[in-house]
């Protein structure tokens, strides 16, 4: 340890210019110093100064194998997706891999996920509607959507420019969820249904029923998508093209595994 670092503790300077100068230089010679070790020491390793945070970063999580797997057949987004996985690698959230994409959780609650899209890749945070967005970059997927919001990024350089934002986001989802808050969700019942829809199950029995048995989520999702369109007529075609689907109690534009094949 720097002899200047040892007598500015010695002299009770924690909180003077010389002090913090004394952390940039454990900085810049690369001091791998952890965080019961730096207490110590004497270091106030618990205020939450900018100082603090650069002398002491967070260590890195262990990455997951079925990441490495997926990220090296990943061809479109590659780049942007190894340097967000880098960044929340960072926060010390654990890398898992669900869904078929990369996710990270906090003591096993799922926080944030990495998805590509046709038009973009992005963070998916699943608690997104309670952040507080300060930079407005946010964006709400469709109005069905409650609970997750994206973070959006069509190339490298995007990555680069809000790694800042990007890393102050991560931050705030994971105190959200370390604080145990929840996305309060409109329930089905709360929803709209469109008449021609109503219609269409009071005069169909088999229709009636299969629609009962979908999760809340697939009912929400079908009665919203009845509801965007605008012309009658419209609600009906779409009603008639998905009867197949929910008496399949399949949600939404799913495709199940016989289909599929």
């Amino acid at each position: 340890m720097p002899n200047r670092l040892a007598d500015n503790i010695a002299r009770g300077e924690k909180d003077s210019l010389a002090y913090l100068s004394c952390i940039a230089e454990l900085v810049c010679s690369r001091y791998e110093i952890d965080t019961e070790t730096a207490r110590g020491r004497g270091l106030p390793i618990n205020h939450c100064s900018p100082c603090m945070a650069k002398a002491f970063p967070k260590r890195t999580q262990s990455s997951n194998p079925k990441v490495d797997s997926y990220l090296e057949r990943e061809e479109k987004w590659q780049r942007e997706m190894t340097a967000l996985r880098k960044l929340a690698l960072q926060t010390g959230m654990a890398e898992e891999f669900k869904w078929g994409h990369p996710c990270y959780t906090l003591n096993g609650a799922n926080v944030v996920l990495i998805h590509g899209f046709k038009d973009y890749c992005a963070l998916l945070f699943m608690k997104g509607a309670l952040m507080r967005d300060t930079h407005r970059v946010l964006i709400q997927q469709t109005e069905n959507v409650q609970a997750a919001r994206h973070l959006r990024f069509q190339s490298p350089s995007d990555v680069r420019r809000l790694s800042a934002i990007i890393g102050e986001y991560l931050e705030e989802a994971m105190a959200i969820e370390q604080a145990g808050l929840q996305v309060v969700k409109k329930k089905t019942s709360e929803y709209p249904v469109p008449e021609e829809f109503a219609a269409t199950l009071r005069t169909n029995k088999k229709l009636r029923e299969a629609f009962a048995q979908l999760t809340p989520g697939r009912q929400r999702a079908y009665l919203f998508y009845f509801a965007q369109a605008k012309q009658s007529a419209t609600r009906n075609r779409r009603i008639e093209q998905c009867t197949p689907d929910i008496l399949a109690l399949r949600g939404l534009n799913e495709v199940d595994a016989k289909r599929a094949s």
